[in-house]
């Protein structure tokens, strides 16, 4: 049975969480941040389940 949606996101949440520790851990504090913001979109996409995120690449 596959995992819903939420725990998918918090989990990919909390393993960027740990790649950005140790990114600034590393002084690589640029992709500690960049890490972190995607952190934090994982979460909103957990919290709010069918939220449609916006693609910004396609706004070129």
């Amino acid at each position: 049975m596959a995992k819903p949606s939420t725990e998918i996101y918090t989990e990919q949440a909390q393993l960027n969480e740990k790649a950005a520790t140790n990114a600034a851990q590393s002084g690589d504090n640029d992709w500690a941040v960049t890490i972190c913001f995607y952190s934090a979109i994982h979460y909103v996409k957990a919290s709010k389940p069918g939220v449609m995120m916006i693609n910004y690449s396609l706004m070129v």
